[in-house]
């Protein structure tokens, strides 16, 4: 089973364009799905307006006939390589979280891989999530949403997750609170690395499991790959074994040469799969159709998803994450 997801925040306008444009192409047909009071699902044949939008729970986009079904358990079984959209409503005030879906029994057609991928890439991002009854706080940079979202949020409405009762304050990549952020991550790198990451990450990795034994093992295998990589990426590797696990990002972060499954293998495998240049390195593990990797030549880090995230990245339109390999380990290990 093979399946990818994304939640994001969207104004009904958006959701509506975005189905709309995709309608154009004359191969693909959609239905719109009622989830309350009763199950109902119907053919969409006419041009999608706002108020189709607020009526919907779910559009479901396919390129072949429309399977029915009396109930929604098998109504959904019945999409398998279908793109589902779960509209996330707007009403008094506030707007609810979309997210859009595909699950396949075996793998994932490249068309919705590379639709939501350029979906993907046109939301902005990074918002902070709030506890409303205590006022606890934390930054999430993966938080996704339109720039309409952005702007209705500045108006006053009021962003809610897909579930629970926290709140979003919405901020993006182009808002000047965002830049604060990226000063005060710059002003922190500049800190670790007065007090040395290497000792740093000594304190909180238990040297008996995590210490390099065979230094060589590491500059052998960076020569195999053809790569000249910066300092702070030899002194990780050289002083630390992996792979490693931090609940951060949710990633295993690979060794360069241990395990059956590490760093140079990864990288092997994109380059020969995906035409991935030499000068990438793939860091970790797939997850969630995405990986994180390392560009050898400016030091920076990027997350890379395979539903056009690749492509953009051997063609150089892909933003990086992080702008170091340091600032990347800082995150990662929460130092």
């Amino acid at each position: 089973m093979s399946k990818t997801n994304l939640q994001f925040h969207a104004m009904p306008e958006d959701i509506c364009k975005f189905i709309n444009t995709l309608l154009q192409d004359k191969q693909y047909t959609a239905c719109g799905v009622f989830l309350f009071p009763d199950f109902a699902a119907k053919s969409i044949t006419d041009e999608l307006t706002i108020d189709d939008i607020a009526k919907y729970d779910m559009v479901v986009i396919l390129t072949q006939e429309i399977q029915y079904s009396d109930n929604y358990r098998d109504f959904i079984r019945c999409q398998d390589n279908n793109l589902g959209i779960t509209i996330g409503h707007e009403a008094d005030g506030k707007l609810e979280e979309s997210s859009m879906w595909v699950f396949a029994e075996h793998e994932i057609v490249q068309v919705w891989k590379t639709i939501i991928g350029r979906f993907k890439r046109s939301l902005l991002k990074g918002a902070w999530v709030v506890n409303p009854t205590s006022g606890d706080r934390g930054f999430y940079k993966d938080i996704r949403f339109t720039v309409n979202a952005k702007r209705a949020y500045e108006n006053g409405m009021e962003i809610c997750p897909i579930a629970g009762w926290n709140r979003y304050e919405l901020i993006g990549e182009q808002g000047a609170e965002s830049q604060t952020l990226l000063e005060s991550k710059g002003q922190c790198l500049r800190e670790m690395r007065g007090m040395n990451i290497i000792e740093k990450l000594r304190e909180i990795l238990d040297t008996d499991i995590y210490a390099r034994k065979d230094k060589k093992l590491v500059i052998q295998a960076f020569q195999r790959l053809k790569v000249n990589v910066s300092e702070s990426v030899i002194e990780f590797f050289i002083n630390f074994s992996g792979p490693f696990w931090e609940e951060t990002l949710g990633m295993e972060l690979l060794d360069i040469v241990e395990d059956d499954v590490n760093i140079e293998v990864m990288t092997n495998e994109c380059r020969k799969e995906h035409s991935f240049p030499n000068q990438f390195l793939v860091l970790t593990e797939m997850c969630a159709n995405e990986i994180i990797v390392l560009n050898t030549i400016n030091d920076k880090v990027y997350r890379v998803d395979f539903e056009g995230g690749h492509e953009d990245l051997v063609n150089g339109k892909l933003d990086e994450e992080w702008s170091s390999f340091e600032e990347f380990l800082i995150d990662y290990f929460d130092l």
